[in-house]
């Protein structure tokens, strides 16, 4: 009997360490070892009085949770509870049908008279009526305006030749006129001043001073200057001046080929005015050209004197 307890409290006791999460591996060769001492020491238990009982375990750790039960039987109605608070209002619902439409009603009273309302738009003319009697011849009204010039008419004929004039003192011829252009050595002239054109094509009277670039007047008079420009490799923006002041622009965009620009305007002068031609906005708008094909003339002249 003793050794059924020996082996009963090694087992007791390994089952506990498992049941704390230990794994305990119980080898036999010790088991027997144990059992072998247990036979030949005698069973304390019986020489001796059983001891106190021990102090309580500690308390083993919580079961899995056992299965679900079968329900219970239904149990009595309960007491109805107290109301509870008023709900929010709901949503509002959908639209019904449309009712049937009711039978007429009696007729009313009549209404009091209502207000004036807007005049309303002018209605289409009338038929025209039948002419009314004649009236009394009015008295003469007022000299209208002048009306417009009619139709020209036909050329008349042919007068008769005049009596001959007496003879006449002889009339003062003034010329004044010259045309001068550009050389391979002056093209491209330089921006703010006059242009100083070297190649005299025309200048008999001398009134266009090469030195300076100025035409100055010396027969008071109504005179025409124009320039024809050959525009190559930059733009071109001239400006003919009348004593100090530009009285006529040109401006012509350069387009990777050559180009032509002109200008032309009449000019009344009075003696010892001075007119000339001039490149302005820079030495980027320069591009007068001119060499053995390609010419950039200026030319004035007078129409006639006063």
């Amino acid at each position: 009997m003793y050794e059924d307890e020996s082996l009963g409290c090694v087992t007791y006791i390994a089952a506990l360490i498992q049941r704390q999460g230990k794994q305990v591996k119980v080898d036999r060769s010790v088991l027997q070892l144990k059992l072998q001492i247990s036979r030949d020491v005698p069973s304390p238990s019986r020489y001796s009085v059983s001891g106190p009982s021990g102090a309580p375990g500690a308390k083993g750790r919580r079961g899995e949770q056992g299965s679900k039960g079968t329900p219970g039987k239904i149990g009595p109605k309960g007491i109805p509870g107290p109301f509870g608070h008023k709900g929010q209002k709901g949503e509002l619902g959908l639209q019904g049908w449309q009712g049937v439409k009711g039978d007429l009603g009696p007729r009313g009273p009549k209404g009091d008279k209502g207000a004036i309302g807007l005049q309303g738009n002018i209605g289409l003319p009338g038929p025209i009526g039948p002419t009314g009697v004649r009236g009394p011849k009015g008295e003469v009204g007022r000299e209208g305006p002048r009306g417009r010039p009619g139709i020209q008419g036909e050329k008349g004929d042919k007068g008769e030749i005049g009596e001959k004039g007496n003879t006449g003192e002889n009339a003062l011829i003034r010329n004044s006129a010259f045309s001068v252009g550009l050389t391979e050595v002056s093209k491209w002239p330089r921006s703010g001043s006059p242009i100083k054109f070297e190649k005299v094509i025309y200048n008999n009277q001398n009134h266009y001073n090469l030195s300076t670039g100025k035409f100055t007047c010396v027969f008071s008079g109504v005179y025409y200057f124009v320039y024809h420009i050959t525009v190559y490799v930059k733009h071109v923006r001239v400006a003919l001046y009348k004593n100090g002041a530009s009285v006529l622009n040109t401006f012509d965009s350069y387009q990777n080929s050559e180009d032509q620009a002109a200008g032309g305007t009449l000019l009344h002068l009075q003696t010892g005015d001075q007119v000339w031609l001039q490149v302005i906005g820079g030495d980027s708008y320069n591009g007068l050209f001119a060499d053995n094909d390609d010419d950039t003339v200026f030319t004035g002249f007078l129409l006639f004197t006063e």
